[in-house]
């Protein structure tokens, strides 16, 4: 939860906590892994900025694995690691970056991850980021995770379509949050 305005705002990963199981992992991996991907996120936004970036050591692979993805698709980066905020579902949720790619005229949404897979839960962010951003400026349909690799490769990008079923999900999880908060 983040206070807003004298209000208390759920973020994005407060509300998909019911859709995630960490249940079996170590917490000092678990913590470690969160270490290394702030640091790697960090060292993404410095050099959007133009800034001198430093990822941990761990971090070094994933952050040459954004690199090389910048390399391939050019991406003409228009925001970086910004919040937003819902005043009417009171929720908010900071982004990575939105782009402008060759081809595209819009606004793309785009997460930079470090997880080892893919998360049935990046649908679900990537719809409650959209549906934040959009309030401020309108994106284009489709969203794009890049899960960077942590030996310095290729980094997989996934695409995340607009849906309808998907977004009333995280409609409904918004809703459900705010009743578990009540009843707490």
């Amino acid at each position: 939860m983040i206070e807003h305005n004298g209000k208390q705002y759920a973020r994005v990963s407060d509300i998909l906590r019911p859709f995630t199981d960490f249940k079996g992992i170590d917490p000092e991996v678990l913590q470690r892994k969160a270490d290394i991907g702030t640091s790697v996120h960090q060292a993404i936004a410095d050099e959007i900025a133009g800034a001198f970036p430093t990822p941990v050591e761990a971090g070094q692979g994933y952050f040459d694995s954004f690199l090389e993805w910048c390399y391939e698709f050019q991406p003409n980066f228009v925001l970086s690691e910004k919040r937003f905020f819902c005043d009417e579902k009171r929720i908010t949720g900071q982004i990575d970056a939105l782009v402008r790619l060759e081809g595209n005229s819009g606004l793309i949404l785009v997460d930079f991850k470090t997880s080892v897979k893919e998360s049935p839960t990046w649908p679900l962010q990537a719809h409650l980021y959209a549906y934040l951003v959009e309030n401020d400026c309108p994106l284009e349909p489709e969203y794009l995770f890049v899960k960077l690799d942590k030996k310095g490769g290729k980094a997989q990008v996934f695409g995340y379509k607009r849906s309808q079923d998907i977004h009333q999900k995280c409609m409904q999880a918004i809703d459900d949050f705010w009743k578990l908060q009540l009843e707490s």
